[in-house]
């Protein structure tokens, strides 16, 4: 099983991949279709999420999906997909959050 993080991932590669993709063509509607059913296996693994993890750790997966929702909204629309640099310094910033709930690694920085 995937986790909500390696899930925002695919996501946002098929959503480029689709946007590369020929307009009308049948490879694009694949891509859709792909970056559809792995939506919503990201949007249950999130529901867990909110359940177990810290508000802070939440706040930063719900920060990291409203830029996915907007390479989501951007692919189906054709429109061009934003710079993927923001989602992976997003996703940096929920894997720090996540890393502290879960009490792994020092957050102080020190060994």
């Amino acid at each position: 099983m995937s986790s909500d993080a390696t899930c925002v991932k695919e996501i946002a590669a098929v959503a480029k991949r689709a946007v590369d993709a020929e307009a009308g063509s049948t490879a694009r509607a694949e891509f859709l279709a792909t970056m559809e059913q792995a939506e919503i296996q990201r949007s249950a693994l999130f529901e867990t999420l909110v359940l177990l993890a810290c508000p802070a750790a939440v706040e930063a997966a719900k920060t990291v999906n409203a830029a996915l929702w907007e390479s989501e909204v951007a692919a189906r629309e054709d429109a061009g997909v934003p710079d993927g640099a923001v989602l992976i310094e997003l996703l940096n910033a929920y894997h720090s959050q996540a890393r502290l709930d879960l009490g792994v690694g020092n957050p102080a920085g020190g060994a």
